[in-house]
């Protein structure tokens, strides 16, 4: 089965023989085009500095870090 678009497979909700429910079978997408919005503590903000690159990780992403 081919998807109707080229992407990263980010999370799979159903398996083979699985009963595919209100989530669908897997959640996929084009991430060389997304963006982040982060969260930082109140406490941590005297720390970052603008232009300061970042590193960014995630569940979907298996080990990879991208940096920006």
């Amino acid at each position: 089965m081919l998807a109707p678009f080229s992407g990263t497979v980010f999370k799979v909700h159903a398996r083979p023989g699985d009963k595919v429910g209100e989530d669908g079978l897997l959640e996929m997408g084009d991430s060389s085009r997304m963006g982040v919005i982060a969260e930082v503590y109140q406490s941590d903000r005297p720390m970052i500095a603008l232009g300061q690159k970042a590193s960014l990780s995630a569940d979907g992403f298996k080990g990879r870090k991208v940096e920006g």
